[in-house]
């Protein structure tokens, strides 16, 4: 299973990032599909506005419903 590393770019040495997900979609430099299950070794909070489908955690999928 891929495992995903969290670099800030901008600012190395900073431990935090803002990154809206549509720009993660569109990184022609990205390595894995964020439709396949993979292991992130940081922590992520993500906020859906619109939209429904599922996210899984932990090989659990959660319904998402905005």
């Amino acid at each position: 299973m891929k495992r995903i590393s969290f670099a800030n770019s901008i600012n190395p040495k900073s431990y935090f990032d803002l990154i809206r997900y549509e720009d993660v979609q569109n990184k022609e430099h990205i390595d894995h599909s964020s439709t396949d299950y993979h292991i992130i070794d940081f922590f992520a909070i993500i906020f859906f506005d619109k939209g429904r489908g599922k996210h899984s955690i932990d090989f659990t999928s959660y319904e998402v419903l905005c």
